[in-house]
């Protein structure tokens, strides 16, 4: 854009000698300014660089007085000849007319935009504020960035002016880049102030991730579920959350069962993968959570999954339920028909046997149990009775087995004794028995009756 104001003061003071420069810090902090206008403590002035003495003139004094207070300063160490050449530089600075100069009618105060806020490639966000149709063509802006414990810190910004083309205002757009770090701080705020002095205007505009407008707040999906979960049986929950930024969600599993509210954490049975932000073209952020678990019928029957979502961003956190989930028993429940008992004759070797079909996975447990007198024991293998199970793999991948009990009946000891074959499998809630009810044992010669 141009020599500026500031470029020039910044020339006149590198055109000074080392002990001329000393000289006119100890008189910038001494001479007199007009009313309104504060003298330059001393501290601020010490071990500053010709840079940093240029920034504090146009603080405390903006660019057209500034101009002024620098030239009776220069005046008075009588450095003549660094004056006469800060005059010839301001006389280039075409876009800053010096105040004795302007035509006060010709002064137009500066219209604002909204800010604007985009996201870079490189991960920032960048803000942006416009002020149109301002003359002459300076402003003075400046952003800060402040929240939570962090003091209040300057930031760097860009400005581009543009010039109208008949030559009667300016436009200028200041621009800054705000770290994702910064705004994972939901206390953190972006302000930006400008000032036009020849017409004593004064804005300010703040930014704050909790704005009504913000745009990129989280999209978060419906929970995506089987149409039922099976008792045992290992099931995934997952939820897709989209449009975010900046990378800072955290998300939470909660069960909800019996009026109940539970927080889901990593077990034995329950796996929650760490959410993994994917970059989308537009530089927001994606990810799915998901919810590994294995569901029992006794637990989980009628429970509410909820996916809840926080990010720096909102309010209050986004749930989503799954509503009460239906359970039902693995379609590959054990079948087991009743007990086939052979005849039954006094001292000679018989069995009785039961058959179990369809279940999966192939871990059955089968076992004998006899009650006799109201008493109720398990059978031992022994030299009067034995027992065995013979399975099968079927066409369907499922498993079948008979389970047989092999005894020698004695009519006077096991006369109306009864025999239990008990089923147990993972995906049972309570094992499968069946009885041959009580034994009628046949004693020699006698018939069994029709």
């Amino acid at each position: 854009m141009g020599l500026t104001v500031r470029d020039a003061l910044v020339y006149a003071l590198e055109n000074l000698e080392k002990m001329g420069f000393k000289k006119f810090r100890k008189q910038l902090h001494e001479i007199e300014v007009k009313e309104n206008y504060r003298r330059i403590p001393r501290g601020k002035l010490e071990d500053k660089d010709r840079g940093d003495i240029a920034d504090l003139i146009r603080e405390y004094y903006k660019d057209v007085y500034g101009a002024e207070v620098t030239l009776a300063v220069l005046d008075k160490i009588n450095e003549k000849k660094v004056a006469e050449e800060l005059e010839e530089d301001l006389r280039k600075v075409d876009r800053f007319v010096r105040l004795n100069e302007l035509e006060e009618s010709r002064c137009l105060a500066p219209k604002v935009r909204p800010m604007a806020l985009h996201l870079s490639d490189t991960g920032e966000m960048m803000c942006s504020i416009t002020l149109e149709t301002f003359y002459p063509g300076y402003l003075h802006t400046e952003w800060k960035e402040c929240g939570g414990e962090k003091s209040e810190e300057v930031l760097s910004s860009q400005e581009l002016y543009k010039e109208s083309p008949d030559h009667r205002s300016f436009s200028v757009c200041s621009e800054v880049r705000i770290s994702q770090d910064s705004l994972t701080d939901p206390e953190s705020t972006v302000h930006v102030s400008w000032e036009h002095e020849y017409t004593n205007t004064k804005g300010r505009q703040t930014f704050s991730i909790k704005d009504q407008d913000f745009h990129w707040r989280p999209v978060v999906g419906d929970i995506q579920t089987p149409p039922c979960l099976y008792h045992n049986t290992l099931v995934v929950l997952q939820c897709e959350i989209s449009g975010y930024y900046p990378d800072g969600l955290t998300m939470k599993w909660f069960k909800k069962y019996k009026q109940n509210l539970e927080l889901y954490e990593e077990s034995d049975d329950v796996l929650i993968p760490q959410i993994t932000s994917n970059k989308n073209p537009d530089n927001t952020y994606s990810c799915t959570a998901r919810l590994i678990m294995t569901p029992t019928l006794s637990s989980h029957q009628g429970a509410e999954y909820i996916c809840q979502v926080e990010h720096p961003s909102l309010e209050k956190a986004i749930k989503k339920s799954t509503g009460g989930v239906k359970m039902l028993d693995l379609p590959w429940t054990p079948d087991v028909d009743e007990i086939f008992v052979l005849r039954l004759e006094d001292n000679l070797r018989t069995r009785m046997m039961c058959s179990i079909t369809g279940y999966f996975p192939d871990t059955l447990t089968v076992s004998w149990y006899k009650k006799e007198n109201g008493v109720v024991s398990a059978v031992q293998d022994s030299g009067d009775i034995a027992t065995k199970v013979k399975e099968h793999k079927m066409k369907n991948k499922t498993y079948s087995c008979t389970a047989t009990l092999l005894f020698t009946p004695d009519a006077e000891k096991d006369q109306g004794s009864e025999f239990i074959c008990r089923v147990e499998h993972p995906i049972l809630e309570h094992p499968i028995e069946r009885s041959n009810g009580p034994l009628r044992i046949l004693r020699l010669g006698e018939k069994e009756s029709l």
